[in-house]
Order: C-alpha cells, then structure tokens, then sequence
C-alpha cells in the first residue's frame, strides 16, 4: 500500500478474515490468523530487531498460550493475558537463570528464582521477594556464625557462587567492623539490601586476601531480625563480575 504496509492473505467483507502475512513500514511482520481486520488466533509477529513472539492472540493482542524471545535471547513461556504476561509461565535470562511461577499484570507475582543449575535462589510472594537465599546444607556446615559475626574461614576453593545477591570484594570498599555492605542490584524486581555486620580479624585476613588479585564474592542467606537485617549463612566462590 501506499504507507509502506503490505498485506497477503484471505478476506473477507473488505476485511483481513483467515490466514494471511502483514509487513509493517517499521519492517515488523505478523504471519497469521486474522478475524475482521484484526490478529485473531495463531501467529508469529516478529519486531524490527528480531525479536519475536509466537501464541494464541486475541483482538490484536497476545492472548492464551504463547512465547516471546527477545532479540538479546531472553525468552517468556507461558500465558498471556491483554496483552501482558499473566499466569503461569517461565522467564529465562541469558545466564540460564530463570524465573518459574505466577505473573500478574506482566509483573512476576509468586513465583521461584532458579540459578542455571536449578538450585533456588530466591522466591517472590504476592508481588514481594522472600529475603531467603537457599544455600546447601553441605555449604551451611562449613560456616559457622553467632549472632550475625562470622566465625570461620573454611574450604574457600571448594565452593562455588551461584547466588544472585552479590557483595562485591573490591580495591574500594575499605572493610572494617561495623561498615555497610550493599548487595548489588543484579536483576529486575531485585531490590538493593544494604547490611551491617561485625568483621572478626579471621575474616578480615581473608577479605584481604580475596581482594589481592581475585574475583571472589560473598553471598548468605539474609534474615529478618526483630531489629534489623543481618546476613547469617556466608560463603564464599569464584563470581563473574
């Protein structure tokens, strides 16, 4: 047409009715069912970058069982409502990482955060991150802690990050007891948690050390005080800045 727009496919009263193929002059393109001028059915609409969903449509929107893969590779499975995620479904990132669950309104709503290997990182409740971080109860055991103090140093090289809440050991975070660390903003929906604690001299010799030279990191689960957030279960990995 004279807009740029293209259109190959069945009609009917003058209008887009059946199985046909429509090109944008913005380069997307819907491969599909139409009813009354309007996506209705199954299709595959693919934007400009590349990216491209494929499901149920309703009204010209995605509806019912459907999957988008973004042009970066992430990717959502699941049911589609109005246009939005809505119900069950699964939203991988590009790290093997995943969320499983429950999405209301786009927004995941109760649902479990796996890391690549299928451990559980977090879960998120009614909309709300649960402050649980899941760690082995091997890892458990080879840390000890009173009351929020580390205790003990152990079998650095025989563990292995896999949380999502990272402290980062850096040239610039002077340590000293009593400091604030941030956990870092890694994902969407994860919320920054800023936690003091008290660092003994065994823990103090190994953050040093960690910092010469060395990508480490330290995750633990974090728990609700009746006063404060305080970190428990420390361990510590090789992380991947």
């Amino acid at each position: 047409s004279s807009n740029g727009t293209k259109y190959v496919g069945k009609w009917k009263d003058g209008k887009k009715n059946g199985q046909g193929i429509f090109t944008s002059s913005a380069g997307s393109r819907y491969v599909g069912e139409f009813r009354n001028d309007k996506r209705n059915g199954y299709g595959t609409f693919t934007w400009p970058d590349g990216g491209k969903y494929e499901g149920k449509w309703n009204n010209g929107v995605f509806h019912g069982q459907g999957t988008v893969i973004l042009a970066d590779g992430e990717k959502y499975e699941g049911e589609w409502k109005d246009g939005e995620k809505h119900g069950q479904g699964i939203y991988s990132f590009l790290d093997e990482s995943k969320y499983e669950g429950e999405f209301i309104g786009n927004e995941p709503w109760n649902i479990t955060f796996y890391d690549k290997d299928g451990n559980i990182i977090w879960k998120m409740v009614n909309g709300k991150q649960v402050d649980d971080v899941y760690i082995k109860d091997s890892l458990r055991n080879l840390l000890s802690t009173n009351n929020g103090v580390m205790k003990s140093c152990w079998g650095l090289d025989l563990l292995r990050s896999g949380q999502t809440t990272f402290i980062k050991v850096d040239k610039n975070n002077k340590v000293k007891g009593g400091f604030v660390y941030e956990i870092l903003k890694k994902y969407e929906n994860v919320t920054g948690i800023k936690i003091k604690f008290k660092i003994e001299k065994t823990f103090q010799n190994c953050i040093d050390k960690m910092r010469s030279g060395t990508n480490d990191v330290m995750a633990g689960l974090l728990e609700k005080g009746d006063r404060n957030t305080y970190m428990d279960y420390y361990y510590w990995g090789k992380g991947k800045d």
